[in-house]
This record gives C-alpha cells, sequence and structure tokens, in this order.
C-alpha cells in the first residue's frame, strides 16, 4: 500500500499494530546515491558481511532514503500460511519553514539512472512524501524553540552614561508605559 503525507497520520496505528504482530518485519530503502563498491584487499573476492555494512552505512550517511518499505510478516499457523502487509512511503527531504533546520541533498548518477529505468517519479519524495526530523535535527529545533520563547535569553541595551539623547528617550518611554499601566482596562464587546 501507498502511504502518503496525508495518509500516513491515519496509517500510523494501523501499521504500529501490524509491525507489533508480526513475526518478522523486512524493510528496504531506495536511496538518492548508491555506495561505491570497494575492492577487497585481498583480491575481486566476495564482501564481507562487515565491509558489506559499512559501505551501506556510508551510503546512508552520505545519501537521503528517498522511499521507505515496511513489510510485516504474520504467520497464520491454522492455516499453515503467512500474511503479508506493505507499506511503502515516500520520505520529503523537505521542512517547515518554523524550525529552522536546513538539509543538504544529494544525488548519485547511478541511483538517479536506476529509479528512473523502474519507473521511480522524481518528485514524490517532495510533492508526497513524509515530512520528519532526525534525532539530531529534533534536538537542535527544540533547543532554537526553546532560546526563542526564552525572553531571558534577549540581551538587555546598554546605553551608554554619556548618551543623553538614549537616555532622555527611555526615560520617556518608561513615564509612558507606566502611564498606561494605571489606566483603566476596557474589554472590547464586554463590561468590564
Amino acid at each position: 500500500m501507498e502511504v502518503d503525507r496525508t495518509d500516513f497520520p491515519a496509517m500510523l496505528p494501523t501499521m504500529l499494530k501490524h509491525i507489533s504482530n508480526a513475526h518478522f518485519v523486512a524493510f528496504d530503502l531506495e536511496l538518492s546515491g548508491i555506495p561505491t563498491r570497494q575492492r577487497n584487499a585481498g583480491g575481486g573476492g566476495r564482501q564481507t558481511l562487515q565491509q558489506r555494512y559499512t559501505e551501506v552505512k556510508r551510503a546512508a550517511e552520505t545519501f537521503h532514503i528517498l522511499q521507505f518499505g515496511l513489510t510485516c510478516v504474520e504467520q497464520d499457523e491454522k492455516n499453515e500460511k503467512y500474511l503479508l502487509r506493505s507499506y511503502n512511503f515516500n520520505l520529503s527531504p523537505l521542512i517547515g519553514d518554523g524550525l529552522d533546520v536546513e538539509r543538504e541533498f544529494t544525488y548519485s548518477t547511478g541511483a538517479v539512472d536506476f529509479l528512473l529505468s523502474v519507473g521511480y517519479s522524481m518528485d514524490s519524495p517532495f510533492k508526497d512524501g513524509v515530512p520528519y526530523l532526525t534525532r539530531e535535527e529534533t534536538t537542535a529545533a527544540r533547543k532554537r524553540a526553546m532560546e526563542k520563547s526564552d525572553r531571558a535569553s534577549i540581551p538587555d541595551i546598554i546605553i551608554r552614561p554619556d548618551d543623553e539623547k538614549a537616555l532622555k528617550f527611555m526615560k520617556r518611554v518608561r513615564k509612558e508605559i507606566d502611564a498606561w499601566k494605571k489606566l483603566p482596562r476596557v474589554c472590547q464587546g464586554r463590561a468590564p
């Protein structure tokens, strides 16, 4: 089942239920790049599991996950069958403006060639992708939001003792604010 940004919130409880009931879960990633295969030191043999892991880890750190595929496999012991529930959703690299998070986005030509050859729509992550934040981005966005909301973090304006014009302005503004605070409060549309 294809899940887009509008379906995702409604589908999430169902997907979590299927994950929790699954005997095992398989996943597949479509990346915006593919790892470059490193030659084995001992010749042209097959990669070890550790070498393959390192290669894929490097690709995941360099490139963006465009699409996440999830298959929940549940065993029906009574009927001796397996029940498969698959979900595919694009992940959007775009983040709302209010979070002050900027991402770099990299493609490799080999990955683009492959994705286009299998009919993948390269604009899907941008149009229909599910937005997300990494743990690091979440921590940084929270920190920035707290700093913005913490008025104590706004530095005081320092006026030099010899700046007569600024001192006079400050004194006048304080006097006007004090007078305003003493005025009776008037509620619009209701009696006080």
